[in-house]
């Protein structure tokens, strides 16, 4: 591992830092930490990131598996939005309806009952719908199996690597589990579309009759995005709330405030004014970090040489794909910033990998990979001369035979001169 203070690697452009390296190797990459300045979550499990970069801002048991509830419904409505069409016409079957339990959340759907594929989206997700999405899963995919498959080929493909989804809604199911890691990421993944954040930004929404119920009107249900709620935050765009006996209360709302977007992830809270309270806790401190961006230009690190029985391999080198933009609390001095280059596998050219970690006193604010371009190593001074010896043993011989040649033709000029 490379450790370097910041304020020694990055060569900026205003002349105000130089470059200062130093040398480390460390085979397994660090594990990960997240600064948390004197903020108090009381929920056992949260995290903050940056929707734009995926940067932690602060974690508290992030990557524990827990029961998410109906927060599952992000990842449903996703793709109900990604896969359906909205105008399309829903029959309710049996089964849909069935299976949820009397108790569950459910718009009071019917088996019969026609509706918009629209109606069941914007139902699933403003009043957290159990009917709904069985419903939505089903026109999608045909059956609700199908569609929990579908749930977790997309979760991995957002970076939900802890995530195992077992129905559409987020009922109880000792199978149904992620992390706060995780639904940060889904919610990332989501909010690429404009469709879903179309859904998602809504505060209410109207449903026609249908042939078997009159209109009904859906309003949103977590309070930090209903303008009329006291625990209404300025500039949240939507969020999703869940709560079952074994999950207890979770909470994922999306803010954004001069131009960045947060994500805050809640889970396994007891309180629901604290599942509030927690959330605002982290916009305050994400809003009020600094950000700072360098060219991928202004790092630079030394060649690594890839050894193996002693013997070098090849020579690495180093360069960012990007340049770099990350937070930090304005409470950090710039001048105690630290950039980790970690290396994994050093030895091993097929899979080799290093990643760029700006950390400060051990906790990890701002992760990247970098680029690594391997070249042959050069001649060592023993096979230089070796080499150097060949040549001159070579260009001696030729210049004995030249000589020697030369000597002899003379010769047989003289004694043919004396025939």
């Amino acid at each position: 591992m490379i450790n370097m203070k910041l304020k020694d690697v990055i060569t900026l452009k205003r002349n105000i830092i130089y470059l200062i390296c130093c040398f480390l190797f460390l085979v397994d990459i660090q594990i990960q930490k997240v600064l948390a300045e004197e903020i108090e979550i009381k929920s056992p499990s949260a995290i903050l990131i940056d929707a734009e970069s995926g940067q932690i801002l602060y974690e508290k048991n992030a990557y524990e598996q827990r029961y998410p509830a109906s927060i599952t419904k992000i990842m449903t409505t996703y793709l109900a939005i990604t896969y359906g069409d909205l105008n399309e016409s829903l029959t309710v079957s049996k089964e849909a309806v069935d299976s949820i339990g009397k108790n569950a959340s459910n718009m009071a759907l019917q088996v019969g009952e026609i509706l918009n594929f629209k109606d069941a989206v914007y139902g699933a997700y403003l009043i957290s719908a159990n009917d709904a999405c069985n419903v939505l899963a089903e026109a999608i995919s045909g059956s609700t199996d199908n569609f929990v498959d579908l749930m977790n080929e997309t979760a991995h493909l957002a970076g939900a690597n802890h995530t195992h989804f077992s129905n559409t809604n987020g009922l109880p199911d000792e199978n149904h589990v992620t992390t706060a890691y995780d639904m940060a990421m889904i919610t990332k993944y989501a909010m690429k579309s404009e469709k879903w954040m179309e859904l998602f930004t809504t505060e209410s929404y109207t449903m026609p009759a249908t042939n078997l119920s009159s209109e009904r009107t859906f309003i949103i249900g977590n309070e930090m995005a209903l303008s009329t709620s006291d625990n209404y935050y300025p500039n949240v765009l939507g969020g999703k709330t869940g709560w079952t006996p074994d999950a207890k209360l979770t909470l994922v709302t999306v803010c954004r405030q001069n131009n960045r977007i947060l994500i805050a992830v809640i889970m396994g809270c007891e309180d629901i004014q604290k599942r509030y309270n927690d959330t605002r806790t982290l916009f305050d401190y994400g809003f009020k970090m600094v950000q700072n961006t360098y060219s991928a230009n202004d790092f630079i690190f030394p060649h690594t040489e890839l050894t193996k029985e002693n013997e070098v391999i090849a020579i690495a080198s180093f360069t960012l794909n990007e340049d770099i933009s990350f937070l930090y609390p304005t409470s950090i001095p710039f001048e105690d910033l630290t950039i980790n280059l970690t290396i994994k596998n050093p030895n091993n050219p097929q899979l080799i990998s290093a990643s760029l970690n700006l950390t400060f006193q051990d906790s990890l604010l701002y992760t990247t990979d970098v680029q690594i371009e391997l070249s042959d190593p050069p001649q060592s001074n023993s096979s230089f001369l070796s080499d150097s010896l060949l040549i001159v043993s070579l260009s001696l011989f030729v210049c004995f035979l030249f000589i020697f040649l030369l000597n002899k033709t003379s010769k047989n000029k003289h004694n043919n001169s004396n025939n």
